[in-house]
């Protein structure tokens, strides 16, 4: 049996990062499109099923107009289409997944495992409802469902890789990895991860997260290739998950070290880092592109203003200074100097804001060349 696997597709995003509203309207055009081409990657790889597991929607908003998209999609796939809401979109009473969908759609509304028969598989799906769920995310799991060649699970949770462990809500249903061992599933179909990650375990479960098809936010697991992945599911061998690209636009996060531009003049350094955005500029990328290393004069030019002259090179722009003045000095060491960036490092870890952040650092620099007699 062969399906497509989606997930935090997050329609009718936010975006209050993007000051545009003009390039907000686009990129949220963007994540429409993702559900729009839904029915032709069924045709295309004769999909027998579309999962959905969890925040298809970025917000439980039961007006807009993005449903109705959706609906006409998931019709059109004439396919079974299994969804199970996450934690942006909660199953709840008048909430956005509450009301008539497709003949083709099953949504699954309740936070115990149900499952549900499409041809030779069974398919065992549970709702987010906004909170955690007594037993964990496997507790209460149904018998084999009789007949069925092939087992399935999906839900939307969060697997608790060393770099997230301690900073998961409850509601996001953790688990270890471990806890994968004690599953009859051949193929578990995860969503909340929004990076491509692929989990094959010892015994042949293969659990899956897709990644969102597109960026959401300006965050690293955001950049890069986005994808839906393809499922086989082979009786005697482990699940094959072949990842689709699918993302029409590219977050991307890159750094300009300006140390090595030391010999410059700081009218060719600026022309330098000009030449450096033009080589990383793309029409559809979202870039965020931070100026880095420590120089010996201040760049004499607001770095808005740099991104001001490449950013009809990309969708959208923002490069941030990042440098410093002068050589880090011990902030252990017990100078004024020392005492007096150690303050000014709390006040940056504290910055609540960008423009708090920002006055920070430009006073670190500031007092430090002052320190150091440059001003």
């Amino acid at each position: 049996m062969r399906f497509l696997h989606s997930a935090d597709i997050h329609l009718a995003p936010a975006l209050g990062y993007l000051e545009d509203r003009a390039k907000r309207a686009q990129r949220r055009e963007d994540f429409a499109r993702q559900v729009d081409r839904l029915p032709s990657l069924v045709r295309t790889h004769a999909a027998e099923a579309v999962v959905l597991a969890g925040d298809v929607f970025d917000r439980d908003l039961p007006g807009q107009p993005e449903a109705a998209r959706l609906a006409a999609a998931l019709a059109e796939c004439a396919v079974p289409v299994l969804v199970a809401p996450g934690t942006h979109d909660a199953w709840r009473a008048g909430g956005v997944w509450d009301r008539p969908w497709p003949a083709n759609v099953t949504v699954f509304s309740e936070d115990r495992w149900t499952p549900v028969a499409v041809g030779e598989a069974a398919f065992y799906g549970l709702a987010s409802r906004g909170r955690a769920r007594e037993g964990g995310l496997f507790g209460g799991l149904p018998a084999r469902v009789e007949g069925a060649r092939f087992h399935v699970g999906i839900a939307h949770a969060s697997l608790l890789w060393a770099d997230i462990a301690g900073k998961v809500d409850p509601k996001n249903l953790p688990f270890e990895e471990a806890d994968l061992d004690r599953l009859f599933f051949d193929y578990l179909a995860l969503g909340d991860h929004h990076a491509l990650r692929v989990v094959r375990r010892p015994g042949g479960l293969v659990a899956a997260y897709p990644g969102s098809p597109e960026g959401l936010s300006l965050d690293p697991a955001e950049a890069g290739t986005r994808h839906m992945l393809l499922v086989d599911l082979r009786e005697g061998l482990p699940p094959e998950v072949t990842p689709l690209p699918v993302n029409l636009r590219e977050v991307f996060f890159d750094s300009i070290p300006l140390d090595d531009l030391q010999h410059e003049s700081a009218g060719d350094l600026v022309e330098a880092v000009r030449r450096r955005l033009s080589a990383a500029a793309g029409a559809d990328r979202l870039a965020r592109i931070d100026l880095t290393g420590v120089i010996h004069h201040p760049l004499g030019v607001d770095p808005s203003t740099l991104g001001e002259t490449t950013a009809d090179q990309f969708f959208w722009l923002q490069v941030r200074d990042r440098t410093r003045t002068l050589p880090e000095a011990p902030p252990a060491s017990n100078t004024i100097r020392g005492a007096f960036e150690r303050r000014l490092r709390s006040r940056l870890e504290a910055a609540a804001s960008d423009e708090e952040r920002v006055v920070a650092e430009r006073a670190l620099a500031i007092g430090l060349q002052a320190l150091e007699g440059q001003l």
